[in-house]
């Protein structure tokens, strides 16, 4: 079998033309889709064995050339398709890794927004609390009350009457922050949901493009020529006797 790929491999080079990077450009091409050969390769033979098959008769040239050419742009569509489709689930995966990363830096940038918000809050309160105190007991000492005395009483009044405006104002803060920052985190675990399902996506696409359970596993079932069978090196030589006439009558000869 490795004979055969061989000059099929040798035939589809002979087929092929040469161009340069720079002609591309002159005719306006800025991007080009490329096939392995191997895969091209790999294309023609199971589309030659598939027609085979079902048309055992080699000297049916025609239907044979014509079902084989079908069988074979078959393929390449199904190929162009599922990497076309590789390509869609691939954007999607990177825009909702950006997505998540956009909305953890906004959740990050809001919970440190609110920590600092609170700290200059009660920064200002303090400092007018604070020069509330001085005026308070600058006139009491004008007055000649006990500086030390005057002063406790003072702050004990202020802080009572402020302590209990101060809790409310910090609790209704921190179920606004917590509720955002509730409905950020349901947001990223969506997004998280959403990523692991597209990754897996794209490992199963993977996988059915390299052979597990796509074309090239197809392509075993119908050659029929599993490594354990009996008459393996019968079927082998028979295939390649029938593919070898093939190519004679495609020839010409």
């Amino acid at each position: 079998m490795a004979g055969i790929k061989k000059n099929l491999a040798d035939a589809v080079r002979k087929l092929a033309t040469k161009t340069s990077v720079d002609q591309l450009r002159k005719q306006g091409v800025k991007q080009v889709n490329v096939v392995g050969l191997d895969r091209i390769v790999s294309f023609v033979e199971e589309a030659v064995h598939r027609t085979l098959r079902d048309r055992l008769l080699v000297g049916e040239r025609a239907a044979i050339a014509d079902a084989t050419r079908e069988e074979f742009m078959r393929l390449l569509r199904s190929n162009e398709e599922l990497r076309a489709r590789q390509e869609r689930d691939a954007e999607e995966v990177n825009a909702l890794r950006l997505e998540m990363q956009r909305l953890n830096q906004e959740l990050a940038e809001r919970i440190e927004a609110a920590h600092a918000e609170e700290r200059s809050t009660w920064e200002s309160e303090d400092e007018r609390i604070a020069t509330t105190v001085r005026t308070v007991v600058s006139a009491a000492l004008r007055e000649g009350r006990d500086a030390a005395s005057l002063e406790r009483r003072v702050l004990e009044v202020v802080m009572g009457l402020v302590g209990e405006e101060r809790r409310t104002t910090l609790e209704a803060k921190a179920a606004a922050r917590d509720n955002e920052v509730e409905l950020l985190q349901r947001r990223i675990q969506k997004l998280a949901g959403s990523l692991e399902d597209a990754e897996q996506k794209i490992g199963e696409l993977a996988r059915t493009k390299d052979g597990g359970d796509g074309i090239s596993s197809i392509y075993r079932e119908v050659q029929g020529l599993a490594d354990g069978e009996d008459d393996f090196a019968r079927r082998q030589s028979l295939m390649a006797e029938i593919f070898a006439q093939n190519l004679k009558l495609q020839k010409g000869g």
